[in-house]
């Protein structure tokens, strides 16, 4: 099996995130800035992991009836989403999480977000193993004129 170098690996995760933030922005999510600044690739020993806000759940699934959400988070999306501060901001964000406790969010509703199935589109997909491949393809090519070299010696 062929080691694949970790800025390899990087380099695809990070194409992969551009596809995921684009498809966030699509999808209207963006607000704060915050989830998008959480994504973070890490890559090991020929693997790789996109890691995000731990709210990605519910930017994907909804956040459905029950217990209020924090305020402090829906206060931040409040002025970055409508440009109030504050009262205005604080008594938006108390609304909006005792009508996220009554019905769940717009997204839960709908049955969830299709923001991570980008990750199965046939592009992003093969983007993704286009990078791989063209530096597994260089590696055994490499190889291969190596050993023709070493015969021919």
């Amino acid at each position: 099996m062929y080691d694949i170098p970790e800025s390899i690996v990087m380099d695809a995760l990070n194409k992969a995130i551009d596809v995921l933030i684009e498809r966030h922005r699509e999808l209207g999510m963006e607000a704060t800035g915050e989830w998008i600044s959480s994504l973070e690739a890490r890559a090991g020993h020929n693997s790789g992991e996109i890691w995000g806000a731990h709210y990605t759940e519910q930017l994907v699934f909804g956040r459905g009836p029950g217990n209020r959400p924090p305020i402090a988070p829906l206060e931040r999306w409040a002025k970055a989403k409508f440009g109030v501060s504050g009262k205005e901001a604080t008594s938006m964000a108390f609304a909006v999480a005792n009508k996220i406790a009554s019905e769940g969010t717009t997204w839960h509703q709908k049955g969830g977000s299709d923001l991570l199935e980008v990750f199965e589109d046939p592009k992003v997909v093969e983007t993704f193993f286009y990078q791989i491949g063209a530096y597994l393809t260089m590696t055994v090519a490499d190889e291969l004129t190596r050993s023709l070299k070493e015969l021919a010696a």
